[in-house]
């Protein structure tokens, strides 16, 4: 039903989440995430052991099936992935912290891998003004699309850059006025 409705099917797998719960499952999906974090909150250590499902997913599911990794990446972890199948890489404090975006990207497409920016942490209201101006700099970066949570970070991407394309993470809550007018309008 999911793809009659225009959407793609995926899960997402915590870091202890066996790969037997999506067994015989790969057919009808378009995309698994492998979560190398506990997911929560930015800036912990990649997980080796999660690696090993990208592996795993990669010699049993078919070509088409989209993998996603997230969480730890950075230029070693990256290639880890890289190495066992991964198809694109979902980056946070990587590309926040890099002293050079465009070339932290470069380095991803080089390998033929997309980037996707998180960009699903709760923006407070004197985070909102900036967000235009940060999505106009990952376009100009070469970012392949923004995970994002909060309804500001839509309404920022519509503005400064319409053409992103922009992955939905429905874990964040408001807590700003441009998200509690955005859901209440809805």
């Amino acid at each position: 039903r999911i793809r009659h409705l225009g959407c793609k099917s995926a899960v997402s797998l915590k870091p202890k989440t066996p790969l037997s719960a999506i067994e015989g499952l790969y057919d009808d999906l378009d995309m698994v995430l492998v979560m190398s974090v506990e997911p929560g909150f930015g800036g912990q250590k990649f997980m080796n052991d999660c690696a090993l499902k990208i592996k795993e997913i990669r010699s049993t599911a078919t070509k088409n099936l989209i993998i996603e990794v997230d969480g730890g990446i950075n230029s070693e972890t990256a290639k880890i992935c890289k190495d066992y199948g991964v198809s694109a890489l979902v980056a946070g404090n990587y590309i926040y912290k890099a002293v050079d975006v465009k070339k932290a990207i470069d380095l991803a497409h080089a390998a033929g891998k997309k980037v996707y920016v998180a960009m699903n942490a709760i923006f407070h209201n004197e985070k909102v003004p900036m967000l235009e101006e940060y999505i106009s700099f990952l376009k100009e970066a070469g970012a392949d699309a923004i995970i994002y949570g909060d309804p500001a970070v839509l309404m920022a991407a519509r503005a400064a850059a319409p053409d992103m394309k922009l992955h939905w993470n429905p874990e964040t809550t408001a807590t700003n006025w441009y998200t509690c007018n955005y859901w209440g309008r809805k």
